[in-house]
Protein backbone atom coordinates (compact mmCIF):
# COMPACT_ATOMS: atom_id res chain seq x y z
CA UNK A 1 0.00 0.00 0.00
CA UNK A 2 1.43 3.51 -0.80
CA UNK A 3 1.44 6.48 1.39
CA UNK A 4 1.47 8.82 -2.15
CA UNK A 5 -1.62 10.20 -3.55
CA UNK A 6 -5.60 10.01 -1.58
CA UNK A 7 -5.46 9.99 1.85
CA UNK A 8 -4.43 6.80 3.44
CA UNK A 9 -7.33 4.35 5.07
CA UNK A 10 -7.29 2.03 7.29
CA UNK A 11 -9.56 -0.81 6.66
CA UNK A 12 -12.19 -0.88 9.94
CA UNK A 13 -11.30 2.19 11.10
CA UNK A 14 -13.10 5.21 10.80
CA UNK A 15 -12.82 7.05 7.79
CA UNK A 16 -11.01 10.53 8.01
CA UNK A 17 -13.10 13.89 7.46
CA UNK A 18 -12.20 15.51 4.60
CA UNK A 19 -10.25 18.53 3.77
CA UNK A 20 -12.50 21.47 3.49
CA UNK A 21 -11.27 23.40 0.40
CA UNK A 22 -11.29 27.14 1.15
CA UNK A 23 -15.07 27.34 -1.13
CA UNK A 24 -16.25 25.25 1.45
CA UNK A 25 -14.65 27.30 4.61
CA UNK A 26 -16.57 30.59 2.95
CA UNK A 27 -20.32 29.20 2.24
CA UNK A 28 -19.88 28.60 6.11
CA UNK A 29 -19.19 32.09 6.79
CA UNK A 30 -22.92 33.71 7.26
CA UNK A 31 -22.11 37.40 8.54
CA UNK A 32 -23.58 39.17 12.20
CA UNK A 33 -26.51 38.01 12.97
CA UNK A 34 -29.69 40.54 13.25
CA UNK A 35 -29.38 40.03 17.22
CA UNK A 36 -25.76 41.18 17.15
CA UNK A 37 -26.44 43.93 14.38
CA UNK A 38 -29.20 45.57 16.99
CA UNK A 39 -27.38 45.38 19.89
CA UNK A 40 -24.51 47.19 18.25
CA UNK A 41 -26.49 49.86 16.87
CA UNK A 42 -28.19 50.16 20.86
CA UNK A 43 -24.70 50.60 22.12
CA UNK A 44 -23.69 53.24 20.01
CA UNK A 45 -27.07 55.27 20.78
CA UNK A 46 -26.14 55.19 24.24
CA UNK A 47 -23.31 56.34 24.10
CA UNK A 48 -24.55 59.48 21.66
CA UNK A 49 -27.08 60.24 24.05
CA UNK A 50 -24.79 60.47 26.77
CA UNK A 51 -22.18 62.43 24.74
CA UNK A 52 -23.91 65.15 22.86
CA UNK A 53 -25.59 67.06 25.94
CA UNK A 54 -21.73 67.03 26.97
CA UNK A 55 -20.46 68.47 24.15
CA UNK A 56 -23.20 71.19 23.45
CA UNK A 57 -22.47 72.37 26.75
CA UNK A 58 -18.42 72.37 26.11
CA UNK A 59 -18.84 74.28 23.45
CA UNK A 60 -21.11 77.00 25.00
CA UNK A 61 -18.38 76.85 27.83
CA UNK A 62 -15.73 77.66 25.07
CA UNK A 63 -18.44 80.57 23.35
CA UNK A 64 -18.71 82.07 26.34
CA UNK A 65 -14.99 81.92 27.35
CA UNK A 66 -14.80 83.61 23.66
CA UNK A 67 -16.96 86.17 24.76
CA UNK A 68 -15.79 87.42 28.42
CA UNK A 69 -12.24 88.19 25.73
CA UNK A 70 -14.10 89.89 22.75
CA UNK A 71 -15.69 92.03 26.11
CA UNK A 72 -11.91 93.06 26.93
CA UNK A 73 -10.99 93.64 23.26
CA UNK A 74 -13.20 96.03 23.13
CA UNK A 75 -12.77 97.72 26.73
CA UNK A 76 -9.25 97.77 25.87
CA UNK A 77 -10.15 99.57 21.70
CA UNK A 78 -12.25 102.10 23.46
CA UNK A 79 -9.71 103.17 25.55
CA UNK A 80 -7.06 102.90 22.59
CA UNK A 81 -9.77 105.13 20.80
CA UNK A 82 -10.31 107.95 23.56
CA UNK A 83 -6.41 108.04 23.79
CA UNK A 84 -5.95 109.33 20.30
CA UNK A 85 -9.69 111.13 19.90
CA UNK A 86 -9.71 114.02 22.76
CA UNK A 87 -10.50 111.49 25.49
CA UNK A 88 -13.81 110.72 23.67
CA UNK A 89 -15.61 107.22 23.38
CA UNK A 90 -17.40 106.02 20.06
CA UNK A 91 -19.43 103.24 19.07
CA UNK A 92 -18.39 99.92 17.50
CA UNK A 93 -18.87 100.62 13.95
CA UNK A 94 -16.40 103.35 14.69
CA UNK A 95 -14.08 101.36 16.09
CA UNK A 96 -14.31 99.17 13.07
CA UNK A 97 -14.06 101.79 10.99
CA UNK A 98 -11.09 103.42 12.31
CA UNK A 99 -9.70 99.35 12.73
CA UNK A 100 -9.52 99.15 16.40
CA UNK A 101 -11.23 95.94 15.94
CA UNK A 102 -11.81 94.29 12.89
CA UNK A 103 -15.36 94.00 11.25
CA UNK A 104 -16.68 90.50 13.14
CA UNK A 105 -17.66 92.89 15.80
CA UNK A 106 -19.94 94.56 13.42
CA UNK A 107 -21.89 91.61 12.05
CA UNK A 108 -25.30 91.46 13.24
CA UNK A 109 -24.36 88.01 13.50
CA UNK A 110 -21.91 87.97 15.73
CA UNK A 111 -18.98 85.50 15.62
CA UNK A 112 -18.16 82.31 18.29
CA UNK A 113 -21.35 82.37 19.14
CA UNK A 114 -22.44 86.00 20.21
CA UNK A 115 -22.85 89.85 18.99
CA UNK A 116 -22.06 92.52 20.30
CA UNK A 117 -23.62 95.85 20.56
CA UNK A 118 -24.28 99.15 22.60
CA UNK A 119 -25.92 98.12 25.74
CA UNK A 120 -27.30 99.04 29.54
CA UNK A 121 -24.79 97.32 31.76
CA UNK A 122 -26.18 97.11 35.16
CA UNK A 123 -23.83 98.16 37.85
CA UNK A 124 -21.52 99.50 35.97
CA UNK A 125 -19.61 103.22 36.36
CA UNK A 126 -17.97 104.84 33.51
CA UNK A 127 -20.89 103.52 31.62
CA UNK A 128 -23.12 105.92 29.25
CA UNK A 129 -23.18 106.61 25.41
CA UNK A 130 -20.76 107.99 24.17
CA UNK A 131 -18.58 110.32 23.54
CA UNK A 132 -18.44 110.73 27.91
CA UNK A 133 -19.11 106.38 27.76
CA UNK A 134 -19.85 103.48 26.72
CA UNK A 135 -21.51 100.09 27.16
CA UNK A 136 -21.56 97.10 25.11
CA UNK A 137 -23.47 93.75 25.71
CA UNK A 138 -22.65 90.18 24.66
CA UNK A 139 -25.58 88.71 23.48
CA UNK A 140 -25.74 84.65 22.69
CA UNK A 141 -26.84 83.26 18.99
CA UNK A 142 -29.32 80.71 19.24
CA UNK A 143 -27.52 77.63 21.07
CA UNK A 144 -23.85 79.78 21.09
CA UNK A 145 -23.98 80.33 25.14
CA UNK A 146 -26.18 80.48 28.08
CA UNK A 147 -24.96 84.00 29.85
CA UNK A 148 -25.22 87.65 28.62
CA UNK A 149 -21.87 89.73 29.46
CA UNK A 150 -21.13 93.12 28.78
CA UNK A 151 -18.49 95.67 29.11
CA UNK A 152 -18.45 99.85 30.19
CA UNK A 153 -15.91 102.26 30.88
CA UNK A 154 -14.66 100.86 34.21
CA UNK A 155 -13.43 98.42 32.46
CA UNK A 156 -14.90 95.50 34.30
CA UNK A 157 -16.80 92.20 32.77
CA UNK A 158 -20.27 91.86 34.13
CA UNK A 159 -22.74 89.38 34.47
CA UNK A 160 -26.05 90.21 32.76
CA UNK A 161 -28.19 87.43 32.81
CA UNK A 162 -29.05 83.83 31.41
CA UNK A 163 -30.98 83.12 28.51
CA UNK A 164 -32.51 80.21 27.26
CA UNK A 165 -33.82 78.75 30.96
CA UNK A 166 -30.36 78.18 31.90
CA UNK A 167 -29.94 78.99 35.32
CA UNK A 168 -27.32 81.33 36.80
CA UNK A 169 -23.71 80.42 37.46
CA UNK A 170 -23.50 79.60 41.51
CA UNK A 171 -22.89 83.46 43.61
CA UNK A 172 -23.58 85.25 40.53
CA UNK A 173 -26.57 88.21 40.37
CA UNK A 174 -26.94 90.81 37.45
CA UNK A 175 -24.27 93.01 37.17
CA UNK A 176 -21.70 91.27 39.32
CA UNK A 177 -18.17 91.14 37.78
CA UNK A 178 -17.19 88.40 36.35
CA UNK A 179 -14.35 86.22 38.02
CA UNK A 180 -14.92 87.79 41.16
CA UNK A 181 -14.75 84.42 43.10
Amino acid sequence: MSLEGPRFHTPGQPAPAPCPSKGDAMNNNHGFSLLELLITVAIIAIVAAIAIPNLITSKQAANESSAIKACRTLGSAEVAFMGSNSQRYTDIQTLVSEHFVDSRFSNPAGFLGYSYASGTVANAAGGGAPPIGFEFVATPATGGGRYLYGIAGDQVIRYLGAIGGATAPVGMSVGDPVGKQ
